[in-house]
């Protein structure tokens, strides 16, 4: 239910990371030799906004589809996973369909909204990309100038 988005300072792991509730869904920097911070939906969305990108679905829509989808949904995600280059994925919408009933929900909404924002991010130009990754990046290292500091309290 991974997907990652590559940078020249490492990696930015998307999933859920709530336990088993449709919440949650962030990108976490991998640093070598720690995690690097992260960034939730909202800001991944402003900042896609930013730069003129389609913003990802909110999480209350992800969740809803992860449990009553409905043609268009499969068609979009299905879509966008060929684009992408999936891996495993079916040849036919039919397949993955019944691929997608087996799958837990949590993994239905997680994949669901990662593939569709990799599927925005090859759909710009190398520089534009390089543009939103970076901002991805600052945000989540607190570095933005429209980030907020981070606070870690154990």
């Amino acid at each position: 239910m991974d997907v990652y988005l590559e940078h020249s300072n490492g990696r930015i792991q998307f999933r859920s990371f709530g336990s088993g509730s449709l919440t949650g869904w962030q990108g976490e920097g991998k640093g070598t030799f720690a995690n690097q911070g992260k960034v939730s939906l909202g800001p991944v969305n402003y900042i896609l906004g930013m730069h003129g990108v389609e913003k990802l679905p909110e999480s209350r829509d992800s969740a809803r589809l992860a449990r009553n989808p409905d043609a268009r949904y499969y068609k979009d995600f299905y879509d966008a996973a060929k684009r992408v280059k999936t891996k495993n994925l079916p040849d036919t919408q039919a397949d993955f369909e019944r691929l997608w009933e087996s799958a837990d929900e949590q993994w239905r909404y997680s994949k669901y909204l990662g593939v569709l924002l990799v599927d925005r991010m090859l759909s710009l130009s190398k520089e534009k990309r390089n543009e939103v990754i970076t901002d991805i990046y600052l945000y989540s290292a607190s570095k933005a100038s429209f980030a907020g500091p981070y606070l870690k309290l154990e």
